[in-house]
């Protein structure tokens, strides 16, 4: 009898502490899902290049652009398993990105701007609840304008100090960020983005061709709403 009690007590301690641990165990929080429709804002930075050569010739007029820029975003995620995200992503954005330097006839500044910019990419990340990181990529394009400028001076075949073109590039655009969920519905992100937008033809003073090859980096912050 009395070793019976003894076995008994025995395996009461024992189990005594693993009913108490399955009690304080709290089951695993609930993961965000970043699947639905989004709409958002952004604002940044950009900064890169304009390689500027007159056509069939050697003479250059190259420089370095920078400037604001702000827009909208709207964009489509699906959450797969194993905490994958892909999704679709498309902005606009309004930019003062410019620069300038002296052209082969010191008399004129050879000048870009870029006025706009565009992209419409694939966006694929790795989601650690309401943290999302992503690599994004696809379509990118942009208004850019090229022009001379002659200070206090005109130039006779139009009869203005100012000469160039406003045209639209289209190319590729490339980017990595960080988003970051606060709400069911809000989240705001950082991100790196690169425009390749190729090369064109611009016609600029005296109506001389130039071809202009645009490049441009962006930081970019912005504040996404999910629906």
């Amino acid at each position: 009898m009395k070793k019976s009690f003894l076995l008994a007590a025995i395996v009461a301690a024992m189990a005594t502490p693993t009913l108490a641990a399955d009690e304080i165990v709290s089951p695993s929080a609930p993961k965000y899902d970043w699947s639905g429709l989004y709409v958002g804002a952004l604002a940044g930075y950009g900064w890169g290049s304009t390689d500027w050569t007159y056509t069939g010739t050697t003479s250059t007029a190259d420089h370095n652009t920078k400037g604001p820029l702000g827009g909208v975003t709207a964009g489509y995620n699906w959450h797969l398993g194993n905490n994958f995200v892909v999704g679709v992503e498309g902005d606009a954005a309004v930019a003062s990105i410019s620069g300038s330097s002296p052209c082969p006839n010191p008399a004129f500044s050879c000048e870009s701007k870029i006025k706009s910019l565009f992209s419409a990419r694939a966006r694929f990340g790795y989601a650690a609840g309401p943290v999302l990181f992503y690599g994004t990529g696809g379509y990118g394009g942009g208004h850019v304008r090229v022009q001379t400028v002659l200070p206090g001076g005109t130039v006779p075949t139009s009869g203005t100090s100012t000469n160039g073109e406003s045209k639209f590039l289209s190319g590729w655009a490339a980017g990595a960020g960080v988003e970051y969920a606060f709400s069911n519905n809000w989240s705001v992100k950082a991100e790196y983005m690169h425009y390749g937008l190729g090369s064109k033809g611009f016609i600029v003073d005296n109506l001389l061709p130039v071809t202009a090859k645009i490049n441009v980096d962006t930081i970019r912050i912005g504040a996404n709403f999910k629906f």
